[in-house]
């Protein structure tokens, strides 16, 4: 698998940024009424998904709030897909 986006870890090898957010916009027309979501996902290491503010799915972090300095729970060789 090819990562779609790739990241840096920041300016400064010794002080690496450990979270990156990205945002991704969809729009339903007026007139649909959607009842189900399917998340395709592809990660690295943790990640949360959310619509709208709410949580709607994670993987590979600690339950509970969940701030930019949250690491993973395992340690992940290459990516891993959900869907």
């Amino acid at each position: 698998m090819r990562a779609a986006t790739a990241v840096s870890f920041g300016p400064d090898p010794n002080n690496k940024f450990v979270t990156t957010y990205f945002r991704r916009q969809f729009v339903v027309p007026w007139n649909v009424v959607i009842t189900n979501l399917n998340f395709r996902l592809a990660r690295a290491d943790g990640a949360v998904v959310r619509l709208n503010g709410q949580e709607m799915f994670r993987t590979n972090l600690p339950s509970g709030p969940v701030a930019y300095t949250n690491l993973a729970l395992a340690a992940m060789t290459g990516y891993t897909a959900h869907h």
